[in-house]
Parts: C-alpha cells; sequence; structure tokens
C-alpha cells in the first residue's frame, strides 16, 4: 500500500476528487440535452454487527445444525463451534457400558446438561460411527448448561405438563412409580422424557432425542 506523506499530493488528491465530483454532476450533453446518468455501483457492505451462531434446537431429527446419522467428528465439531469445548467425554467403549445399545462401540460427549450420544450402530446409520441420540437436563436440577434450549414447540426445562399436553396433543405422559421408573412423557420414537410427576402443574426435567436405547433414562 503507498501512503501520501506530503501535502502537496494530499492536495492534489483532493482537487481530483473535487473535478470527479463536478464530473458527475454535470449531466448535461452538449446542446443541452441531459444525459443518462452512469449507473450506480454498490459496494460490499460490511455487517452492521456481530454474526450471531446458529442456535441448538432439540428436534426429533437432531439439533438443527446437525442430524442423526451425521458424521461422529463431524457432529462434535459442529457442536463445539456453537456451545464451546466440551466437559466431559467418554472416549469410545463397549455400548454396554452406556446403555442398552447395539453395535462395537459407543461414545457420549457432554457440554454440561447437553449429552450427545453416537454409536456405529443405530436406527439411523451402520457400520460407521455417527450421531444418534441426545439427552438435556437432569432429573434433580432444572438448571442447565447450555441454557435454553427447546425443541421446536417450545419445549424446554421447567415446561408445565399442561403444556407440553397442549404441545403434542398425543403426548402419553406416564405418573411414574418411585423406585421402579420416573415420571415421564413420550411424543414418538424420536422424543421423549422425564417430569417431576404426572399432574398438569408438574414439569418437563430432561428431554430426550434420538433413538436413546436405554441412554438418558
Amino acid at each position: 500500500m503507498r501512503f501520501v506523506r506530503s501535502g502537496r499530493w494530499v492536495a492534489l488528491a483532493v482537487a481530483g476528487v473535487a473535478a470527479l465530483g463536478g464530473c458527475a454532476r454535470d449531466t448535461t450533453e452538449a446542446g443541452g440535452e441531459p444525459s443518462a446518468a452512469a449507473p450506480t455501483v454498490a459496494g460490499s457492505v460490511a455487517p452492521s454487527g456481530p454474526v450471531v451462531p446458529p442456535s441448538l434446537l432439540l428436534a426429533r431429527d437432531g439439533l438443527g445444525i446437525v442430524s442423526f446419522g451425521d458424521d461422529a467428528d463431524a457432529t462434535i465439531a459442529a457442536v463445539t463451534a456453537v456451545v464451546g469445548e466440551s466437559d466431559n467425554d467418554s472416549g469410545w467403549v463397549d455400548p454396554l457400558s452406556i446403555g442398552a445399545c447395539a453395535g462395537e462401540q459407543a461414545r457420549f460427549v457432554a457440554w454440561g446438561s447437553l449429552y450427545l450420544y453416537f454409536s456405529d450402530e443405530s436406527a439411523f446409520g451402520h457400520g460407521e460411527p455417527h450421531f444418534f441420540g441426545y439427552s438435556y437436563g437432569s432429573e434433580s436440577d432444572l438448571e442447565a448448561i447450555p441454557e435454553g434450549l427447546a425443541t421446536t414447540e417450545g419445549i424446554g426445562l421447567g415446561t408445565t405438563v399442561a403444556f407440553l399436553r397442549a404441545a403434542y396433543h398425543d403426548v402419553v405422559v406416564e405418573a411414574g412409580e418411585e423406585g421402579l421408573f420416573p415420571s415421564n412423557f413420550y411424543v414418538d420414537d424420536n422424543l421423549s422424557g422425564r417430569l417431576t410427576g404426572g399432574n398438569d402443574d408438574d414439569l418437563v426435567t430432561v428431554i430426550i432425542g434420538g433413538d436413546p436405547c436405554g441412554v438418558g433414562m
């Protein structure tokens, strides 16, 4: 880049800009007829604010930015780009050490209360390590990191059973039985979760997506 260091060059540059401005204002040809104005070329405009990363969505087919069946490493990288580095990683282990899952190897990676599950065998893929499920929340605490995640219908941690029923008309709600199985809800094979109880004023505590195979239970 060439920098102007002399006052003389600055003066010449200003004069040149003024001359160009004068030419731009003169749109009359010889003989008094108006000439066509030169077309304006739009330059690139810088964003007015910071680029907001895509939000994670507790969807029936994945997390919005990734889908069930996606490559394991690519999924982890995509979620890390949004919420930062994970704080818990099982590594690839025997599937039965994580849940009643099929395949030769399985893995979970967690960001606070958000757990992602991977395997080489599930309803979403066969033979290659892939993303097959997630769980979000805790039965013992409604505080979650990352906070504020919700389903497409707006169901999140702390949502009432009444709102859950309104959002999913066919949802099955079970009050549970202490010591045997927890209070839970079931929308379909790809969306279920845990509750504080089966009454309308009870709350959602865990949301599970994908092919749970016993994980997040």
